[in-house]
């Protein structure tokens, strides 16, 4: 898991689950669908976290996309929207793949808040990654600004990577 950390590397999904974690452990409104419960709901198993309804005002799905990118999802229950944050996007309606795992976090989300209609966006104005292996840190970067509100604050320009990590 370590040797993922390293520049150039790929996050592993332990460290996704573990940083996820991490960032919502003291947030009692936001849970985290784990990487491996999300991948068994794309082959078909059923997902119902139950145990949150009514909670929960916001949860995130860390979609690794055809096995080879990370983007964000975030499930916001007071809007009643779904928004997948990429660093490499392309359109959600160009991409099977990406229409599959949005349409599997709604049939989620309708579960736990039994609620049907879900507006299911992406958000093209995130900055983009300008390499092949940084998607797994712009998601998590996502996820955490998106949590804290400050989602339009990283909405500019040639945002530096770093500042926003040091931030």
């Amino acid at each position: 898991m370590i040797k993922s950390l390293k520049d150039g590397k790929w996050l592993l999904s332990d460290v996704i689950d573990n940083y996820l974690n991490l960032l919502t452990k003291s947030e009692s409104h936001i849970y985290y669908i784990s990487t491996p419960s999300f991948l068994s709901c794309l082959n078909g198993s059923v997902y119902n976290p139950q145990h949150f309804i009514g909670k929960i005002s916001k949860i995130l799905v860390p979609a690794h996309i055809n096995g080879n990118h990370w983007a964000m999802i975030v499930v916001d229950a007071d809007e009643k929207t779904i928004t997948m944050l990429d660093s490499m996007n392309h359109g959600i309606k160009k991409d099977p793949t990406k229409i599959k795992i949005l349409e599997q976090t709604r049939n989620i989300v309708r579960v736990c808040y039994n609620h049907d209609d879900w507006d299911i966006k992406e958000d093209l104005s995130v900055p983009q990654q300008s390499n092949a292996n940084d998607c797994g840190v712009f998601a998590l970067v996502f996820a955490s600004y998106k949590i804290q509100g400050r989602i339009t604050e990283m909405i500019k320009p040639q945002t530096d990577l770093v500042l926003l990590l040091t931030i």
